[in-house]
């Protein structure tokens, strides 16, 4: 079989050292296999970052991995019926496409064509039953169809199934060195679709075009998943954030145009960045003054943000500090998060997280803020250090004017 061109190139090293670090925490549960599956690219992280595997938006069926205790990586995807345990050699994926990967088992099976999805059971259940598994977790429940886990309990009574997301999300969190590079030149990428921003805009050009030329440009530059999500309005009103189905108002003399990228750039790490621009004309004071509380808010929060502080007691003291800028008529709201493989991924700043800031951890802060007369909305990456968190966007935090 001739390998496929992979136009970046994973990172045997950065896969080798999740493997081990998975395996012993396998050891420890007394797990035999991992499952992990994709129903599309957006929620592909744990897919990707067990066996490498780019699940991109030509799928459109799960993609699944498993790893066993012993380090065998097998993939399951859609496509003709292989089945390479009855084979005399097992059907080995050339290292220049998934490293690692020693089993890929394929049948036919969409999610619109109902009575195909046992397929895709069986090959879970070939797959347990060739490993010997007796214990199985499970990782990114949310992932797993009803279907799927009714198949798995039924054709494998004597197996026990157990979640095993958290085990793998304490490793994923925490990015190592090969990882924050990467997450550096997604973040690098996302600076130059920023700067291309003003020569894109004229008079009469529809949000979505601008929508349009930017994901084109994030393309060509190496972008997996490019969202782009482009809004404006007169200064002083509200303008919020659609998909591009709703980018349908085109730009006029002395507009406001918020552009939020989320999206991942070369090998397949995700970034956030938002920035409002002004057309044809100056910034009133009132967003001037909008775009200063939003950077002093922001720059609180991840003030904040330290190596060991648990996730519950920063969103009690985010929560107070959110009181004390409610008022006046001002609003102020923030979103915490991790990124990674996953556009969204923890820690993620809310009620239920239990889980701690650790250092080289990639946070997302996205503020938003509402005064009587403008809003303005930040979004920037920040890795966490103890000696301090860094800013990874060079992006000024002012309005820029075309």
């Amino acid at each position: 079989m001739e390998a496929r061109r992979n136009r970046f190139e994973p990172n045997i090293e950065e896969l080798e050292r999740r493997k081990k670090l998975i395996q012993e925490k396998m050891v420890e549960e007394n797990i035999s296999l991992i499952i992990a599956t994709a129903p599309q690219p957006l929620t592909a992280g744990y897919v990707r970052y067990i066996s490498g595997f780019a699940v991109d938006f030509t799928y459109i069926s799960p993609n699944s991995v498993l790893l066993s205790a012993d380090g065998e990586t097998y993939m399951i995807t859609t496509g003709n019926p292989n089945n390479p345990f009855n084979n005399q050699q097992p059907y080995i994926l050339p290292p220049t496409i998934e490293p690692g990967v020693k089993y890929l088992m394929k049948d036919v099976y969409y999610p619109a064509v109902n009575f195909s999805l046992e397929n895709e059971c069986k090959l879970f259940e070939n797959t347990i039953k060739h490993t010997n598994a007796k214990k199985v977790g499970l990782v990114g429940l949310a992932n797993f169809s009803n279907v799927t886990m009714d198949y798995l309990k039924s054709s494998c009574p004597d197996v026990e199934f157990v979640d095993f997301t958290e085990k793998i999300d304490e490793i994923k969190s925490v990015k190592s060195s090969i990882e924050i590079e990467y997450i550096k030149k997604t973040i690098a990428m996302m600076e130059k679709i920023m700067q291309a921003v003003p020569s894109i805009l004229r008079e009469g050009i529809y949000e979505w075009e601008i929508g349009a030329k930017l994901t084109r440009l994030a393309n060509d530059l190496g972008s997996e998943n490019p969202l782009v999500f482009i809004t404006s309005g007169k200064q002083g009103t509200k303008i919020s954030s659609a998909p591009s189905f709703y980018q349908n108002r085109q730009i006029e003399s002395e507009d406001q145009i918020r552009v939020e990228l989320r999206m991942s750039g070369p090998g397949g790490y995700f970034g956030s960045i938002c920035r409002d621009y002004i057309f044809d004309s100056e910034p009133e004071d009132n967003l001037s003054e909008a775009v200063k509380k939003a950077t002093e808010f922001q720059e609180q929060i991840i003030s904040m943000i330290k190596p060991n502080t648990k996730v519950s007691k920063l969103q009690s003291e985010l929560n107070s500090l959110i009181n004390t800028k409610n008022k006046n008529g001002n609003r102020f709201e923030y979103k915490v998060f991790g990124q990674g493989y996953d556009l969204v991924e923890r820690p993620l700043v809310v009620d239920k997280e239990i889980m701690d800031i650790k250092q080289n951890m990639v946070i997302a802060v996205k503020v938003f803020v509402q005064t009587p007369n403008a809003e303005v909305s930040i979004i920037d990456d920040f890795l966490i250090k103890d000696t301090g968190n860094i800013l990874l966007s060079s992006i000024p935090h002012t309005i820029v004017v075309k």
